[in-house]
């Protein structure tokens, strides 16, 4: 795997998706690349809702495989690099010499769960409604969709992809946290569960390839149990992982870290 991350890290230039760069993305920024994709044999384009204000909401599906995997970004609109990086995944997916990588796996991608924050650059949704702290009760559009997608898809794995402050540093250092991973807890007591040993082991698997890389910029995510949250309720029957891109030197639009996140994801899928 390590051989293939350094081919990715070398010639990421060649598929970086270069019309997304900047902190704000927002939905006329998506919509072109998703009708672009949805020409293409190998990607399924479907409008899966629509957020509180109308905007279409929808999902890649790329493969045919028999693990499935389920991504998402920008549940809160102000966090968009992991929006610019699944662009670059689907871009280095379409080189012809990478898109037989991932025989076994079915991936499906919804990017940007909250256009109307997104439009905004604001966490929340048009209601106000943080989404990470609606599973629960599924007050929004926007939770409601995300859940029905996880019930009809029942993926093998959760990737919960997000973004958090410029100014948080891995412990005891002062190396920024770059990159931060969560494999959300299942219970406030600490309990185990098959899923959260699966999310652990794969999070060990992505942290030893990218160290090479980030050797003292990659830090845990705070484990506090939120029971409102989306990744605490995936994980109580499916692995489950939270992935934070946070702040690089020379770095403020993250269109550096994106790189790093594209390589996680990577290493997750391999």
């Amino acid at each position: 795997m390590n051989q293939l991350i350094n081919q990715v890290y070398e010639k990421y230039s060649s598929f970086n998706e270069k019309s997304l760069k900047g902190k704000w993305i927002r939905p006329d920024q998506v919509y072109p690349l998703l009708n672009k994709l949805s020409l293409d044999q190998r990607w399924q384009v479907e409008k899966v809702g629509e957020s509180h204000q109308g905007k279409p909401i929808y999902s890649l599906l790329f493969g045919n495989g028999s693990k499935k995997i389920l991504m998402w970004t920008q549940m809160h609109g102000d966090e968009a690099t992991a929006t610019k990086a699944i662009f670059d995944l689907a871009n280095w997916l379409n080189q012809d010499q990478n898109e037989d990588q991932f025989q076994d796996l079915t991936i499906m991608i919804i990017p940007m769960l909250n256009p109307d924050g997104a439009e905004k650059y604001q966490r929340e949704n048009k209601l106000g409604i943080n989404l990470n702290r609606d599973a629960s009760k599924k007050v929004s559009k926007e939770a409601r969709l995300l859940w029905h997608q996880f019930k009809e898809f029942r993926p093998g794995l959760a990737l919960n992809l997000h973004d958090q402050k410029d100014h948080y540093n891995v412990v005891e250092t002062n190396s920024p946290a770059t990159l931060s991973f969560l494999a959300p807890p299942v219970d406030s007591s600490g309990s185990t569960s098959k899923a959260l040993e699966t999310s652990i082991k794969l999070i060990g698997s992505a942290y030893n390839v990218l160290r090479k890389f980030l050797p003292e910029s990659m830090a845990k995510y705070s484990d506090e149990y939120e029971p409102r949250a989306f990744g605490e309720n995936f994980q109580k029957n499916t692995p489950t992982i939270m992935i934070e891109a946070g702040g690089m030197l020379n770095d403020q639009d993250r269109d550096q870290v994106r790189k790093y996140y594209l390589l996680t994801l990577i290493s997750i899928l391999k």
